[in-house]
Order: C-alpha cells, then sequence, then structure tokens
C-alpha cells in the first residue's frame, strides 16, 4: 500500500513534485528544507482505514520520490489529509489506494500547494460527486 510505503520510507524520499492534472505538467518542487520537515511529519502520519469525504480542492497531484526509483502519488484533500494513489492517472476521487492523517508538522505542505495553485477552503462537508443524498433529502 502507498500509505505504508510512504510512512516507513519517508527518510529515503529525494524529492516531492507538484505536477498538474490531467497533463502531468511539472509546477513546482518542494525546496530541500520543507522536504525534510515533511520527511519527519510524514514518518509519524497515521495510516486511515476511513476515506474523508473531501473532494480534493485542487486538479494536481503530488509525486513522492524515493531513491529506490519508485514514486507514489498523492492529493492533499484537506491540510491534515494526504490521499494516496499507486498511478499518476488523475481520473475520479474514488480511486484512492489509501490516506495519511497528517499532523501539524506538514501544514507548511499545505501552505506550499496553495501559494502555487490559489487559496480555497477547506469543505469538509461535501461530498464526493455521485453519492445519493442523505436520507430525508
Amino acid at each position: 500500500m502507498p500509505g505504508q510505503i510512504l510512512k516507513t520510507q519517508a527518510a529515503h524520499l529525494t524529492a516531492i513534485e507538484l505536477v498538474s492534472c490531467p497533463e502531468g505538467r511539472r509546477i513546482a518542487t518542494l525546496p530541500p528544507p520543507l522536504l525534510r520537515q515533511l520527511q519527519q511529519a510524514l514518518s509519524q502520519a497515521t495510516l486511515s482505514a476511513d476515506a474523508a469525504l473531501t473532494p480534493p480542492p485542487w486538479d494536481a497531484r503530488l509525486v513522492f520520490h524515493l531513491d529506490s526509483g519508485q514514486a507514489i502519488y498523492g492529493q492533499l484533500v484537506r491540510s491534515d489529509v494526504l490521499r494516496l494513489y499507486e498511478t499518476a492517472q488523475c481520473t475520479g476521487t474514488r480511486a484512492a489506494t489509501d490516506e495519511l492523517r497528517l499532523g501539524e508538522e506538514a501544514q507548511p505542505l499545505f501552505g506550499w500547494v496553495q501559494e502555487r495553485l490559489g487559496p480555497t477552503e477547506e469543505k469538509a462537508y461535501q461530498t464526493p460527486p455521485g453519492l445519493p443524498p442523505p436520507p430525508g433529502d
């Protein structure tokens, strides 16, 4: 699972890139000081079996490059939730493999992404498209 790999191999991260969806154009690369801070945060993150219902606020993916040559793909769906994927495909928000709950040490990553892609308001109350309305609606 990508979440377990990212958590256990965080010290082996060599780069994190922000890429556009669906074209995969590199927007930016995380600066080394922020990468070191995020390595610590990822190693302490919690794997989650429950998916956040929040849709990703941006059409972009993070690409986590490991020194083994492996890449793991993810999207921040909130400032504290990193949704992970096994492929670079940007189709659908429900194809996630798993999620990591990030601690406060990872908050600068959300700010860094927001600086490059524009502000967003977290909307935890929104559900992904395609779900039926709640009973009574």
